[in-house]
């Protein structure tokens, strides 16, 4: 749409039609792209040990992709403190350490990137005089070579 200008110049505007024709294809496929192999994982599960000790999540990232966790939650027979272990090692630095509160819960929240796990990584959770009863894992996964989207 052209308007003329008193001093004389012209204006040349898009439409709402013709704006709306130019980037919604460009906008549809932008967007498609930005989430192009995202998923968006919850795995749930509960300890079928009655034992005190370490218990490892057997949910990990398939060969090729990785995981953003997200969230874990998880319920211990009995109050106390707890760590959260990247692999089974528990002799290793924890990537989260808590205290059980409501009803004997932990809950551990990450923002993106911030534990990042690849090609069969487990976590695993220790309770102080406490075992592990049930678990919830909230996780964001790409294909290894799209880590960047994590």
């Amino acid at each position: 749409m052209e308007q003329r200008l008193a001093a004389g110049g012209l204006l040349d505007l898009l439409t709402k039609d013709e704006l709306s024709q130019a980037m919604g294809h460009n906008f549809d496929a932008a967007i498609r792209d930005i989430y192009r192999g995202i998923d968006y994982m919850t795995f749930t599960g509960n300890n079928p040990s009655a034992a005190n000790g370490p218990f490892t999540i057997p949910y990990t990232p398939d060969s090729g992709y990785c995981w953003s966790v997200k969230l874990l939650g998880f319920t211990l027979s009995a109050a106390g403190n707890y760590g959260v272990f990247m692999g089974a090692n528990t002799a290793l630095a924890p990537v989260a350490i808590g205290t059980a509160g409501f009803q004997n819960t932990g809950v551990v929240s990450w923002s993106s990137n911030q534990l990042v796990m690849k090609d069969q990584q487990s976590l695993t959770i220790l309770g102080t005089a406490a075992n592990v009863q049930n678990f919830i894992v909230v996780v964001k996964q790409v294909p290894t070579e799209m880590q960047g989207k994590l």
